[in-house]
């Protein structure tokens, strides 16, 4: 036995499960683990999306606002319109920075997350292909 297949059945053993033998109600629980980290890998993609969305769309809202600032001179008619424009933008810009923020730890979480699905997945498969194969073997032992 190899020791990754040791550390495996010793993993096993201390979650309360026999390292050859699941049983449904066990499976079961994989099922609804990997269903439950499904869901939530999905709801994880929404908030990306969405994060990167709202922050693309700031940012180019912020835009006409910082090239109407620098187009107004100081003796301009609309000088006293400055003042509104520079409270916007104290509103836009840090929700934008909030934004970005968000948006790079919520796709960098997602990759984990997804990969960990991933992993546990092949895990899962990887065990019923194992008890499929033990009953081929003890099939063809017995005949």
């Amino acid at each position: 036995m190899t020791d990754d297949k040791k550390i495996g059945n010793q993993l096993l053993r201390q979650n309360g499960c026999e390292p050859d033998q699941l049983s449904d109600t066990e499976r079961k629980s994989i099922g609804f683990i990997l269903a439950r980290d499904k869901t939530r890998v999905k709801r994880l993609k929404w908030v990306a999306a969405i994060s990167w969305i709202v922050a693309i769309i700031g940012y180019l809202a912020s835009i006409p606002f910082v090239m109407l600032m620098r187009s107004l001179s100081p003796s301009s008619p609309w000088q006293g319109a400055t003042f509104i424009y520079v409270w916007v933008m104290a509103a836009i810009f840090p929700a934008v920075i909030v934004a970005f923020i968000t948006a790079v730890v919520c796709t960098i979480s997602l990759y984990f997350r997804s990969r960990s699905v991933n992993i546990r997945e092949v895990n899962a498969h990887l065990v019923k292909i194992e008890e499929q194969l033990k009953d081929l073997i003890e099939k063809e032992q017995s005949a």
